[in-house]
């Protein structure tokens, strides 16, 4: 038997965790993310659920590899001061390890489903990826010429704080005006964003992407995403009318669907790139 990964997808809303061996999903729940300030009824949480999949299966995690929404502060191993979840910090690495006695690897959740979609399609000769995932905030992740793109903090991929309207008044959960986060994500929805707005500022914000990274491809996922309010061949045609022209690129539903982000933080602990080998060791 192959090494034995707990998997989570830690996000705004919603928390997933699977139990994987051999690239193989042994078991898998979802529960609410508790929107308690005390960021530590989180961590609770995401504990009791990895004790429920080791009850259900049986076997005992080698390492638990946790996809999180960010930012993540990876020398302290916490999250602190994400824009959309009332704590102000939410502890994981250490909090983790000391109660289970299980190491704890750390992922931004966008970069995470980057490289599984990236890894999907670099059979087909893929080697520039971006990953857009539109929940509760929208989250980017990108891959180019082959490399998960990480950074010296590990957020060099945080582009859904772009500056998509100067004119805006709306303040984004980070605390800055006219970000695409603020206009165009679940969290905009719910608080009344026209919808002509918001689609012109994600359309504006994915031209901005493109212009960045240069994918060959972008592929979207995220619980607003597949809420049905998107439709990706109306976007495409919205952001051609800002992008380079002849420089757009494909654009594509996850094929791991929900679950890429709990996907790539599994292959990030059999199969770590030397950026998540060098933000995880301290």
């Amino acid at each position: 038997m192959g090494r034995v990964v707990a998997a989570v997808d830690l996000g705004a809303s919603r928390t997933r965790a699977a139990l994987y061996v051999d690239r193989e999903e042994l078991a898998y729940i979802v529960s609410d993310t508790p929107r308690s300030p005390n960021g530590a009824a989180v961590t609770f949480n995401v504990m009791r659920m990895i004790e429920e999949l080791v009850h259900r299966t049986g076997l005992s995690p080698s390492i638990i590899s946790i996809a999180s929404i960010g930012p993540i502060n990876y020398k302290s191993g916490n999250v602190e001061n994400t824009p959309n979840h009332p704590a102000p910090l939410i502890p994981l690495r250490s909090f983790i390890e000391e109660r289970l006695n299980i190491p704890v690897l750390l992922l931004n959740d966008a970069v995470a489903g980057a490289w599984a979609e990236y890894n999907y399609r670099r059979s087909h000769g893929v080697r520039d990826l971006v990953y857009i995932a539109i929940g509760t905030g929208i989250g980017v992740g990108a891959v180019v010429s082959g490399r998960l793109l990480l950074g010296r903090r590990g957020d060099s991929h945080e582009a859904g704080h772009i500056v998509v309207d100067l004119g805006s008044s709306v303040r984004c959960g980070c605390g800055g005006i006219g970000h695409l986060e603020a206009l165009a994500s679940g969290r905009a929805h719910r608080e009344g964003i026209p919808y002509s707005m918001a689609r012109r500022a994600l359309a504006a914000g994915i031209a901005s992407i493109i212009a960045c990274y240069d994918p060959e491809v972008i592929v979207f996922g995220g619980g607003f995403y597949y809420s049905g309010l998107i439709d990706l061949k109306e976007l495409a045609r919205l952001t051609g009318s800002y992008a380079f022209q002849g420089r757009l690129p494909r654009f594509e539903e996850a094929h791991y669907g929900d679950k890429a982000n709990l996907y790539g933080a599994y292959l990030a602990a059999i199969r770590p790139t030397e950026e998540i080998l060098r933000l995880n060791i301290w």
